[in-house]
Parts: structure tokens; sequence; C-alpha cells
């Protein structure tokens, strides 16, 4: 499992570069992946009706976004907005789903 695992990370896992201000997902989406943040930050928080952003927490390198979404199935509970250029190492919901 290990082996299969570290394979089919290394050929269906890729980093991303986002700048500021670009969405990694809104709220009430599916949660599609797993991001692991690299470098730079990513503030999480909600979207009113007229698209003003509302912050509530910021996340830096090393945090992980969206593991416990995926493995309960839940929809996004908030927004995760780049807060600066950054890069993230993204793992599809559909690589965790099929070695599990």
């Amino acid at each position: 499992m290990k082996d299969t695992f570290l394979n089919e990370l290394f050929l269906r896992a890729h980093f991303c570069f986002y700048s500021q201000k670009e969405y990694l997902f809104n709220q009430g989406t599916r949660c599609e992946n797993i991001f692991i943040i690299i470098n730079g930050f990513i503030e999480s928080g909600f979207n009113d009706k007229s698209g003003n952003f509302y912050y509530l927490d910021s996340l830096g390198p090393g945090s992980v976004i969206g593991s416990n979404y995926i493995l309960f199935e839940e929809s996004q509970p908030y927004c995760a907005r780049v807060g600066s250029k950054c890069e993230v190492f993204v793992i599809p919901r559909l690589l965790i789903e099929d070695l599990f």
C-alpha cells in the first residue's frame, strides 16, 4: 500500500501557484482537494451576497486545508482566498478515494 500511495501521489498530485485574491474554493462547494501550503498564506472567511469578503483567519506554510471535509464528505463551511502569492501542493479527492 505504501508504494502504491507514493506512486499515485507522485503521478496525480501537483504544485499550483496562486496570485493574491484568487480563491481555492468557495463556501458551500464540495471539497475536491486537500491543499498543503508551501509558501505564502491563505485567508479563510465568508463572502456576503455583494461579494464582500469577511476575514476569519490566515494559514501559512505547512498548514493543511480540506482534509476533514474530504474524509467526511462535507461541503466547505468557508471560503479560502489567497492572501499573498503562494505555492500550494494539491492532492485530489479522487486520489484519496481510490487509495482508501
